[in-house]
């Protein structure tokens, strides 16, 4: 009795790590293209796509988009036929590729191809089945993501030292945007990482001062015109080592007395949560928080 207990559990704890490591969400974040589509595919057919991608893979995947690792879709109808006495079914042979890729570097890192015959009573039923068989269910599409992950560390590891050279070129002419993005998506396992998370860290000293003189002023004009939510919202990421922060300060003491106390609470908590963070995190919240700071690579390495 014992032993048979024994081996349940083992069953049930090993079924729970599997699950726990099917959900695994990756590290590397990833933008989905949405194709403008041509012929019989048209974009409402890349968006059902996209849709699919994210719903079903959001436990297995990151999306950004800002990351520089873009999940590229192409639908190829292969074969176009009808059945039937009348004509009124369609059977069609439709090819999904999946292929990731960095588009600024021109780099395709792994890519994935399923080939689906559907029949259905027109050609948007019959696309839709075939997006449909874009499961997380699908062995050779984790295998696709898992050796798409491992090649895009490889291609760090390979190139770690030209990105941290050109990433000291663009700190050098003050180009901080372009350094923090060939760095911010260095995997964390690499050798490297250690230098990169010293670089971002001097990245964010260059650039807190910078983000409150902006984030203040867009905060003032709201202010002027009484829109205290929004002018509340531009402060909750200054960083109050900043060289403004002591009139960033003044305007929330001010604007405090103009709102509603649950308001100034979750301002508070947002500002706390902030401020307990990494410099390395901070940074990767202020850019993807910031419309004036791009992130781009615009230099090959």
């Amino acid at each position: 009795m014992k032993r048979m207990l024994l081996n349940m559990m083992l069953l049930v704890f090993s079924g729970t790590t599997i699950f726990a490591q099917a959900i695994k969400v990756s590290s590397i974040g990833y933008s989905v293209s949405t194709p403008e589509g041509d012929g019989l595919v048209l974009k409402k057919h890349y968006e059902s796509l996209v849709g699919q991608l994210k719903s079903n893979f959001r436990n297995r995947l990151s999306f950004s988009n800002q990351s520089p690792f873009t999940i590229l879709p192409k639908i190829n109808v292969l074969s176009n036929m009808t059945a039937g006495d009348m004509g009124e079914v369609k059977v069609m042979k439709i090819q999904v590729q999946l292929s990731i890729e960095n588009p600024e570097l021109q780099l395709t890192f792994n890519t994935f191809s399923k080939t689906t015959i559907a029949t259905a009573n027109d050609v948007d039923a019959a696309i839709a089945k075939v997006i449909q068989e874009i499961r997380p269910s699908d062995k050779k599409f984790n295998e696709f993501l898992a050796s798409g992950e491992q090649l895009i560390q490889n291609f760090y590891q390979e190139n770690c030292p030209k990105i941290l050279k050109s990433a000291k070129v663009n700190i050098d002419r003050k180009e901080f945007s372009k350094a923090f993005a060939l760095l911010r998506y260095v995997p964390e396992e690499m050798g490297c990482y250690k230098e990169v998370e010293k670089l971002i860290t001097s990245i964010y000293q260059e650039q807190k001062n910078e983000y409150c003189s902006h984030q203040l002023l867009k905060a003032k004009l709201e202010e002027s015109k009484e829109g205290y939510d929004k002018a509340l919202t531009y402060l909750r990421f200054v960083d109050p080592a900043a060289d403004c922060y002591q009139e960033v300060s003044a305007l929330i003491q001010q604007i405090g007395t103009r709102v509603n106390q649950e308001t100034i609470r979750q301002f508070e908590k947002e500002k706390d949560i902030f401020e307990k963070k990494s410099e390395i995190e901070k940074m990767k919240i202020l850019i993807s928080n910031t419309e004036e700071i791009a992130v781009h690579l615009h230099d090959k390495i």
